[in-house]
């Protein structure tokens, strides 16, 4: 499971949504919050072989594509501007 804690924006869903893609993650289910001005989202997802994500380097992957998902949106946005 993935979970991701962002300041809302135009568009954050999507682009979170689209990384995942990108990376041949299957997103199986997902639990979407806005809590205020935030995000908690949480997204059940699997690799094409129908397996969980187990090692480092696919988690880096994920990681830093959801982490430029929210840069994105946050510009977009232009919070903190």
């Amino acid at each position: 499971m993935i979970e991701v804690s962002a300041p809302n924006g135009m568009g954050l869903l999507y682009q979170i949504t689209r990384a995942l893609s990108s990376l041949d993650l299957n997103i199986l289910s997902a639990k979407v919050q806005t809590l205020g001005s935030d995000v908690v989202d949480s997204f059940y997802v699997l690799d094409n072989d129908g397996k969980k994500i187990d090692d480092q380097v696919h988690a880096d992957e994920v990681k830093q594509a959801l982490k430029h998902a929210i840069e994105s949106s946050t510009v977009m946005t232009g919070i903190g501007t």
